[in-house]
């Protein structure tokens, strides 16, 4: 059984040891930046939630879940066993789940396809950051 991964295990001072590009944000902006995301998220999965079923949606809930479990093992991947290849890969399939999953909320609702818009946003910069650290600290 692996061991459990808790919050407070996580060593954040690693983003401040490593290797930055010069574009890279101070750590201090992660979180607001997150909590908001997080809003998004769950105003998303609400509106999705008392939508109709319809084919879109019965695919779209296993994206919806698949990516919040990528979403939420990035962290412990990249900050608690300093993974930093194996983060950016768990950051390709979540990137390639939100988009698939966005598509499938536009056709549901515009709405839900635009609140994840942001999200889809951070996620480039946050793949490409992780890629630009992981070159700088091979």
């Amino acid at each position: 059984m692996p061991p459990k991964v808790y919050y407070y295990d996580m060593n954040f001072d690693f983003y401040d040891e490593i290797v930055k590009p010069s574009y890279a944000p101070d750590r201090k902006i992660f979180r607001p930046v997150w909590t908001f995301l997080y809003i998004l998220m769950g105003i998303s999965f609400v509106i999705f939630y008392f939508q109709p079923m319809s084919i879109a949606k019965f695919f779209a809930i296993p994206l919806f879940f698949l990516q919040l479990i990528l979403n939420l093992i990035w962290t412990p991947i990249f900050f608690k066993y300093r993974k930093i290849g194996l983060a950016l890969a768990d950051l390709f399939f979540l990137l390639v789940t939100v988009i698939a999953m966005t598509g499938l909320f536009f056709k549901i609702s515009a709405l839900l396809g635009l609140l994840q818009i942001p999200y889809i946003i951070w996620l480039f910069v946050a793949f490409r950051l992780n890629f630009d650290i992981f070159q700088l600290n091979k």
